[in-house]
């Protein structure tokens, strides 16, 4: 790593189980020798410190923070980026704790790279989780961080959501954003169509019993009350519970999955009621079933069954029969789809959650000529 202080004088940092560092000469080509130090971090290689590698340098407030990836809590395992300070950039650097560490995000992890960045004003840990059971496919990943009043930093959690607020739990949830995986679980490429990350289908597949899935974390709003997935499996008697907040939090449902005849044949979506679900959720799906391989998981979702309702004026709009509606943002995004019967305007069921505001609602009767729009309207979620 080349880290640039401010009063222009460059430094390089380099290491393979033991920390160098040096000033770099003004071509930035060549380092001056006399300024070697051997282990910047003291005792690099044993407690506090257990340095493997990944050196990256940062300054705030006039402290250096020297990152890195260390085993502290997994033999073995550079799996955490620790990170130590000091008021030289040369060190000694004094052992400050682990900012992020990313064990469990897939049988096959091994170590992590990554460092710490302003941005806008804010600070943010960049690091990477293991994917697909190897060390050699690694997801780049970014949480937000904060510092306390004495430039120390907390740890953070791996997170689904990233820099961004709490993922809509009636939104289509991709199974592969688990920010956490235990037992045989991993992700893996997919032969099921849908919406993929990057246009790359995936799915968590090799799932055994009592594996289970983190998703860090989920805003049910004001309430629902069923949860769907869409899963492949050539065994009977599996299911998925669905938890709050830890492995052991609140059972908020149990979803039996069906047999679709095999691992890459997915079948139609399954789907159970919960228990009325309000608020910011982690999510924890545990599998459960006999022994073996239980099924492939693709995608999650949570819905509300009870009605939308819209304001007032609108419930003179209540075309009879066999209808298609859908439900716009006031952006275009389409949000849910459904099919209703003979039910009047006014009891418009969305099987997807609506946060309290405007919506598009188009309505389209069956039947009705091809190039016909449908009627249109503005309603209001309450």
């Amino acid at each position: 790593a080349v880290f640039v202080d401010d009063d222009g004088q460059a430094y390089l940092y380099w290491d393979q189980s033991s920390p160098w560092a040096a000033k770099l000469k003004s071509t930035m080509l060549s380092i001056d020798s006399s300024t070697i130090v051997n282990g910047i971090l003291p005792g690099s290689n044993s407690a506090p410190f257990y340095f493997c590698e990944a050196s990256s340098m940062r300054k705030r407030n006039g402290i250096y923070y020297y990152v890195y990836a260390g085993s502290q809590r997994h033999a073995g395992h550079d799996n955490v980026l620790a990170y130590g300070t000091s008021t030289s950039p040369l060190g000694p650097f004094t052992y400050r704790g682990i900012i992020i560490d990313n064990y469990g995000s897939d049988p096959g992890v091994s170590n992590n790279h990554g460092s710490i960045a302003q941005f806008h004003g804010k600070w943010y840990v960049f690091y990477h989780r293991s994917s697909r059971n190897t060390v050699r496919n690694r997801r780049l990943c970014i949480e937000p961080i904060t510092f306390n009043a004495d430039g120390t930093i907390p740890e953070v959690s791996m997170t689904s959501q990233g820099v961004s607020g709490p993922i809509d739990a009636c939104s289509r949830i991709e199974a592969e954003i688990a920010c956490g995986l235990s037992g045989t679980a991993y992700i893996e490429t997919s032969s099921d169509t849908g919406i993929g990350i990057g246009n790359i289908q995936e799915h968590i597949g090799f799932i055994q019993n009592n594996n289970y899935a983190i998703y860090r974390y989920l805003d049910f709003g004001t309430g629902t009350d069923r949860f769907s997935a869409r899963i492949a499996c050539p065994t009977s008697n599996s299911g998925i519970e669905i938890r709050l907040d830890s492995i052991t939090g609140t059972l908020i449902g149990t979803c039996p999955v069906q047999n679709t005849g095999s691992f890459q044949t997915w079948g139609q979506t399954v789907s159970t009621p919960i228990t009325v679900t309000t608020g910011i959720h982690a999510v924890y799906l545990k599998f459960t079933g006999g022994s073996g391989y239980l099924f492939n998981l693709n995608w999650f979702a949570f819905s509300r069954t009870t009605a939308v309702q819209p304001t007032a004026k609108n419930r003179t709009m209540s075309p009879a029969g066999n209808k298609m509606v859908e439900i716009y943002d006031l952006r275009g995004k389409l949000i849910s789809t459904y099919r209703c019967t003979n039910e009047r305007a006014g009891a418009d069921r969305s099987n997807g959650h609506l946060s309290e505001g405007l919506y598009i609602q188009r309505i389209t009767q069956q039947g009705q000529p091809a190039g016909k729009q449908g009627k249109t309207q503005v309603i209001k979620a309450q």
